[in-house]
């Protein structure tokens, strides 16, 4: 087993998560591996597309797919090679 790199904390230590609102998330693939899409173009003679491997298309069918989880919705995202980025929209206020 490999030791991971020390992190810093990455969350408020009094927030609490499961309020209304809208929350960044990041979602990264393990070792970095670009399988989920391609950046084809070098941005200087045309303009750079992101082409969404099979990997990818399965990510943002199930992202697109509808929503599993009472209350939160996914505003937007963004596939890259290694990563997706989403933002999510919890809105709790109809639970007493």
């Amino acid at each position: 087993m490999t030791d991971l790199p020390s992190r810093k904390p990455n969350r408020l230590t009094a927030f609490d998560y499961s309020t209304c609102g809208a929350y960044f998330i990041t979602i990264c693939v393990q070792n970095k591996e670009c399988i989920l899409s391609e950046i084809v173009g070098d941005g200087a003679h045309d303009v750079p597309k992101n082409i969404l491997t099979e990997y990818g298309k399965i990510a943002e069918k199930y992202i697109i797919s509808g929503n599993k989880v009472p209350n939160v919705t996914v505003k937007n995202y963004v596939i890259m090679p290694n990563h997706i980025h989403m933002i999510l929209m919890i809105d709790n206020s109809n639970f007493n």
